[in-house]
């Protein structure tokens, strides 16, 4: 079966018998098919219950830290907690190297981007990695061909 809409699908079963088969009692089977839900939709569900729509909505902001419900789900940080976010934990520069610290979730892959002029944005290399719920730490060592960088973390879907 393939469902095409939501709704109660009934699944009858006949068999007749004749001279090889006997004949069995019929049987009926209801299956009532949702609307599916995306990822997101059902971790909201998780997260707010039932009321998502005024509470979980993607573009809410339940608890007042800056960052969507769809961010937080993203970064599976807690929406319901200000503290619990997806930030830049500390930097380091020396003359050589500028270091990068943030806190990654499990499972939640990142990459860092850098910018000379906060238009155009390029991807570090090598800086694409997985969090295992631990710090993660980057050091970009191409400082010295330009001086002047801008960077930010990017998850990645």
């Amino acid at each position: 079966l393939v469902a095409t809409t939501a709704g109660t699908v009934v699944v009858r079963a006949l068999q007749d018998g004749d001279a090889t088969y006997q004949s069995a009692l019929p049987v009926e089977h209801s299956i009532t098919i949702t609307e599916e839900q995306s990822p997101y939709e059902v971790w909201a569900r998780s997260v707010f219950g039932p009321d998502t729509a005024t509470q979980g909505g993607p573009d809410h902001d339940f608890d007042g830290d800056g960052q969507s419900n769809h961010q937080e789900w993203r970064a599976k940080t807690d929406p319901r907690d200000a503290n619990s976010r997806f930030q830049i934990a500390s930097t380091d520069q020396t003359p050589e190297a500028f270091t990068i610290r943030w806190q990654a979730q499990d499972g939640v892959t990142y990459r860092i981007l850098y910018s000379t002029n906060l238009n155009t944005w390029q991807e570090l290399p090598n800086s694409t990695r997985t969090g295992s719920g631990s710090t993660l730490t980057h050091t970009d060592t191409d400082i010295t061909n330009h001086p002047r960088k801008f960077y930010k973390i990017e998850i990645v879907e």
